[in-house]
C-alpha cells in the first residue's frame, strides 16, 4: 500500500486492518498531527440506496516523488483511485519503465469523476468504476453501446472494464463487445 496517513486512531485502524489481510503497509507515510479520512456508510435495507458522510484527511496527498521504480517493480498491479493524481501518472510512467508485466487498475466511485483524470485513464489497463463515474464520463444516463463505446475511449487500454450499480449489480465489457451482468448478492 502507498499512501499517507496520520499518526490518529483511524489510520492506526486503517494499517493494522490492512496487515491483517496480508495487505504491506511498508511504504505508508505517516504524516505527524495529519487525521485519516474517515467515512461512513448508511444502506437502506429495502432498496440499497445509500448515504454517505464523508471527512477528508487533512493528510498531504502522497508526492510524486514517493514513487519509485523499486517500489513499482516489487508490485504486478498498481492499484489507484486518482486521489493523487501526479503520483498516479508516475506510478504509470514507471510501470512501463520495469521488466515483466505491471497492470495498473482504477476504480472510479460516485461522485468522483472530473476531467483531472483523463490523462490517468489513457494508462489504466483494469477499470471498474461506478455507474454515476460512467455516467458523467459519457454523459448518458443508461447502460447501452454509446456509453461502453465512450468508456473504451477513455480507457484506450483497459483490458477490463467494468461498471458498479449497487443493488442492480454490475457489467462487465467483453472482448467481443458483448457484456456480462454480475447481479448484486442479496445480503441477509
Amino acid at each position: 500500500m502507498l499512501d499517507t496517513l496520520g499518526d490518529d486512531w483511524q489510520s492506526e485502524i486503517i494499517i493494522n486492518e490492512l496487515k491483517s489481510i496480508g495487505v504491506s503497509c511498508d511504504e505508508i507515510i505517516i504524516e505527524t498531527g495529519a487525521k485519516a479520512s474517515l467515512a461512513s456508510v448508511l444502506i437502506r435495507k429495502s432498496d440499497g440506496a445509500r448515504a454517505i458522510r464523508f471527512v477528508r484527511s487533512t493528510a498531504k496527498a502522497l508526492s510524486h516523488g514517493a514513487i519509485t521504480k523499486k517500489i513499482i517493480s516489487q508490485h504486478k498491479i498498481i492499484h489507484c483511485n486518482g486521489r493523487h493524481i501526479n503520483a498516479c501518472l508516475k506510478a504509470a510512467s514507471e510501470c512501463n519503465s520495469v521488466d515483466g508485466e505491471r497492470l495498473m487498475s482504477f476504480d472510479g466511485g460516485a461522485g468522483r469523476y472530473r476531467e483531472e483524470l483523463l490523462p490517468l485513464m489513457k494508462v489504466i489497463d483494469i477499470a471498474i468504476v461506478a455507474k454515476d463515474f460512467a455516467s458523467k464520463l459519457s454523459g448518458l444516463n443508461d447502460l447501452n453501446p454509446e456509453v461502453w463505446n465512450r468508456m473504451k475511449k477513455a480507457f484506450p487500454k483497459a483490458k477490463i472494464l467494468g461498471i458498479t450499480d449497487g443493488i442492480k449489480g454490475s457489467w462487465f465489457l467483453n472482448e467481443d463487445e458483448t457484456t456480462f451482468h454480475q447481479p448484486a448478492y442479496s445480503v441477509p
